[in-house]
């Protein structure tokens, strides 16, 4: 996410302007696309809120070593995402634009502030918040299904023993409640 007001934070705030950019390495369909939220009622385009760009990384890749076509400073930069440090420094020696970036990923290596952002234990710590918080919304899911199956099979054990009282055929009770006639049999006592 990019922002001119990027801030660290924990949460996201509302009301900016949200661009995704996803790269893809595999199976991509086009090099670039581009997608934006449609408000089908209003019949809008909602460009002005969140734009959503799929870059085929390995579309350009292969057209790279192809020599398939020619590439923009921006085009280079993308291909370097998947360069190993051979093909980084033997493209940095082609392009501006791919030494430029070698050398500032150089210096932002070397300096304090960012390798010290955060912490291996700190980052460590979100993991952990957020795996507890995803298995906890997983559990409560799963227990919530499970406890609506646990009803609806008490409800059937409920009925099934009222229509027991009422001395109906068990082949009648096991058709309504679809429960098992051992298990009607194994509730009269």
């Amino acid at each position: 996410m990019a922002s001119e007001n990027t801030e660290r934070g924990n949460k996201y705030k509302v009301g900016h302007s949200i661009i995704q950019v996803n790269l893809n390495f595999y199976n991509s369909k086009y090099e670039k696309s581009i997608y934006t939220l449609y408000d089908k009622i209003n019949k809008i385009e909602l460009t002005d809120y969140i734009k959503i760009y799929n870059v085929g990384i390995d579309k350009y890749i292969k057209n790279y070593y192809n020599n398939d076509k020619k590439f923009t400073k921006g085009e280079e930069a993308l291909i370097m995402l998947d360069l190993g440090k051979q093909g980084l420094e033997e493209l940095s020696e082609k392009s501006d634009i791919v030494n430029n970036f070698k050398e500032e990923v150089i210096k932002a290596n070397n300096d304090e502030f960012i390798v010290d952002w955060i912490s291996r234990e700190e980052e460590q710590k979100q993991y952990e918040e957020v795996m507890y918080e995803k298995g906890l919304n997983q559990g409560l899911s799963e227990g919530i299904i499970r406890g609506k199956q646990e009803g609806i099979e008490q409800t059937k054990i409920d009925v099934a023993k009222e229509m027991l009282e009422l001395n109906m055929d068990l082949e009648i009770i096991s058709k309504v409640t679809k429960l098992a006639k051992e298990q009607i049999e194994s509730l009269r006592n």
